[in-house]
């Protein structure tokens, strides 16, 4: 049996990134409801300025980053920008209640927050004024 030399979820999207540019990472959906290729090179590109946006903005060990949004591709790039930042995800369902948003918010102590669309951020203005660490 092959032993697998990475040990972290890190070296994993790192040794992943570094594979032929022209390769293709996975297929995402379309606007058309079809499906196209997602190349190496623009998941890298896309992930490293999402995890630098990130840390420019003060993202360190153990910050948390909520995530608020459908089961897409831009969900999975978030969430890997913020494990290598050494950031921690908190996923969002966009079924969730207000109040549910407001509780994992300020229980998680989550700073930053991507959401989607305005179709779920005009139900939740009130309730992201009221969380005082975002």
């Amino acid at each position: 049996m092959r032993q697998f030399d990475k040990e972290t979820i890190n070296e994993v999207i790192l040794w992943r990134l570094g594979e032929s540019p022209k390769g293709v990472a996975y297929y995402a959906e379309d606007d058309a409801g079809g499906f196209r290729p997602v190349y190496v090179a623009e998941q890298r590109n896309r992930l490293l300025a999402t995890a630098a946006g990130l840390q420019a903005r003060g993202l360190g060990k153990d910050g948390r980053v909520a995530i608020l949004a459908d089961v897409r591709h831009e969900w999975v790039q978030v969430d890997f920008a913020t494990l290598l930042s050494r950031g921690v995800t908190v996923g969002i369902y966009p079924t969730c209640t207000p109040e549910a948003v407001q509780y994992m918010l300020d229980h998680a102590e989550v700073r930053w927050i991507a959401i989607e669309a305005n179709k779920y951020l005009d139900g939740l203005v009130d309730t992201l004024n009221a969380c005082p660490k975002l």
